[in-house]
Parts: structure tokens; C-alpha cells; sequence
């Protein structure tokens, strides 16, 4: 197989964008954007949010847990909603038999995290 010079120039760029990244800025956008999430679903009925980070690397997400008789649904019913909401909001759900799902924020772009915000609190109300 040959690699043509379209695949080179490819290759070229993404290593030349991977060595830019300043990844100490990303993790403290990431670390901000996530609290700033935690506190605004502070007080939804049946709801505790809060800021994890990732064991391994340096990656804060938020952690929803949900306690399904003062939330009036469960975990898996919330995150049935947002994977069906337009757009579809698509979470970590390692821990979901206990009731909680993650939203990681290197995938947002801006504006998004105020629409996942926004979807959580229509169907938490």
C-alpha cells in the first residue's frame, strides 16, 4: 500500500495541532466549565452533581447522580431522555446501575454545555 500525498499533508497537520495543544489550558477550561455546570444543576429535585476527575489523567467531568424517588425517574430513564433529546445528548454510563452518568467535556463545543444544562433542568422539573 502507498500512502499518497494527501495522507502525508493529513498526517502532517494533526501532528503539527496535537503538538500546539496547550493541554494545561484545556484541563483548567475543562475543570471550570465543569464546576460552573455542577452549580447550576445544584438544587434540581433528586439531584447531586459534582465535579470528578479522571484517576489517570487530567479530565474533570461531571458526575449526576440521580435519586429516583425525589427525581420522580431513574438514571436510566434521565439518560433515555437525553440520548432521545434533538441533539441527542450522549453521557458516560459506567455507573449507571447506581443511579449516575457522567458528561465529559472535551467533546463540547461552545454552547453546548448550557443546551445539556438546559435539557437537564426540562426534564428534572
Amino acid at each position: 500500500m502507498k500512502i499518497g500525498k494527501e495522507g502525508i499533508v493529513g498526517a502532517l497537520v494533526a501532528l503539527q495541532r496535537a503538538l500546539a495543544r496547550d493541554e494545561a489550558r484545556e484541563a483548567e477550561a475543562q475543570a471550570a466549565a465543569a464546576q460552573s455546570m455542577a452549580v447550576q444543576l445544584t438544587g434540581l429535585p433528586g439531584v447531586i452533581a459534582r465535579v470528578v476527575t479522571d484517576p489517570v489523567r487530567p479530565i474533570s467531568r461531571v458526575r449526576v447522580t440521580v435519586e429516583a424517588g425525589v427525581a420522580r425517574l431513574t438514571g436510566r430513564e434521565l439518560v433515555g431522555k437525553l440520548e432521545a433529546h434533538d441533539p441527542s445528548i450522549r453521557t458516560r454510563t459506567h455507573a449507571l446501575e447506581h443511579g449516575s452518568f457522567e458528561i465529559d467535556f472535551r467533546t463540547l463545543r461552545d454552547g453546548e454545555a448550557e443546551q445539556i444544562v438546559a435539557a437537564l433542568k426540562q426534564y428534572l422539573k
